[in-house]
């Protein structure tokens, strides 16, 4: 019988630990906010890069990087420039307000090329969600030999419009006083999701950014408009899973099937999640079945993939769209 190599499903019976850092090697080497999740006394078998969404922080992956973890994936997930702890600041990291995409695509990069260095023979993935989404493909196009496959979640592409009476006092008061911060909880309770609970843990949550400015939104929303050039320079060989909500009040879910088409992936599947909104990976309260999707995706793809061999084998030509 052959052995194959995959992520390794511990039968309940074997403890696991997972070890949760913030102030892990990436942070000393780097000096970035980021947090990691592995499994103690245990060497990975994947590495996956996580790209957190606007006013969020890399902890909120915690739901999924510790399921991903005990089956063998070392989860690393970073705070882009203006998010997290370097929004609120710590004892390592001085309180900066200023969002930064550029700078944060040059933290990734950083990042990328620290994992690639550590782990040359391990298949490194880059998952996001909303703006994550177009963070992650922009790196898998311009530095295809730091990533070997992609996981999509929420894509930025059609926006619904969302200028209700209270928005557009905002936006003429915003007009105004461009500098000014809007709460943004009214708009998460608006279009996050249909789970109160999510939205409690965004309130609640100390990382969380409330408070953005106009020019802020404005930047976020420059940013996820160049979505789809990014993702057609993709090359073929890196592959890709895209989830979309079907219930997501933020993003039309047919902005996803649009990213299926222009990805210029050739090993490509979309799954539409029924009765879930538009915060599907970065919550307590990830659905058990995202998990499994994505577990069992990294799983079929880590015995074909290696730092050596990712872009030199093709894979099938494979493009479905899948309801869940």
């Amino acid at each position: 019988m052959a052995l194959s190599v995959a992520i390794s499903l511990v039968p309940d019976r074997v403890p696991l630990k997972i070890v949760v850092e913030d102030k892990g090697w990436l942070v000393q080497k780097l000096h970035l906010p980021a947090c990691q999740w592995s499994q103690s006394m245990a060497q990975p078998r994947a590495v996956i890069l996580g790209v957190h969404g606007v006013t969020l922080h890399g902890k909120n992956f915690d739901e999924l990087a510790r399921y991903l973890a005990a089956r063998g994936v070392l989860f690393v997930a970073p705070d882009l420039r203006g998010f997290g702890r370097w929004y609120h600041g710590d004892d390592e990291f001085q309180s900066d307000p200023r969002i930064s995409y550029p700078q944060a695509k040059s933290d990734l990069v950083a990042v990328l090329q620290a994992l690639r260095a550590r782990y040359p023979d391990l298949p490194i993935f880059c998952t996001g969600e909303c703006i994550g989404v177009t963070l992650c493909t922009r790196l898998a196009g311009e530095f295809p030999e730091l990533v070997n496959g992609l996981i999509l979640s929420s894509a930025p592409i059609k926006r619904y419009g969302y200028l209700t009476p209270r928005a557009l006092i905002e936006l003429g008061v915003s007009l105004l006083t461009p500098f000014n911060q809007v709460d943004m909880v009214p708009h998460w309770r608006s279009f996050l999701s249909a789970d109160s609970r999510v939205i409690t843990d965004r309130i609640n949550d100390p990382l969380t950014r409330r408070f953005l400015s106009l020019l802020d939104l404005v930047e976020s929303n420059r940013v996820c408009r160049q979505t789809l050039a990014y993702a057609r320079a993709v090359p073929p060989s890196i592959p890709a899973l895209i989830i979309q909500g079907q219930d997501d009040h933020l993003m039309k879910p047919y902005g996803a099937e649009l990213l299926l088409a222009e990805l210029g992936s050739d090993d490509k599947t979309l799954h539409l999640i029924s009765g879930y909104g538009h915060l599907l990976i970065e919550t307590a309260y990830t659905a058990p079945e995202i998990k499994q999707l994505i577990a069992g995706w990294v799983q079929k793809r880590i015995h074909r993939q290696s730092r050596h061999a990712s872009n030199l084998v093709p894979f099938p030509v494979t493009r479905r769209v899948e309801q869940v």
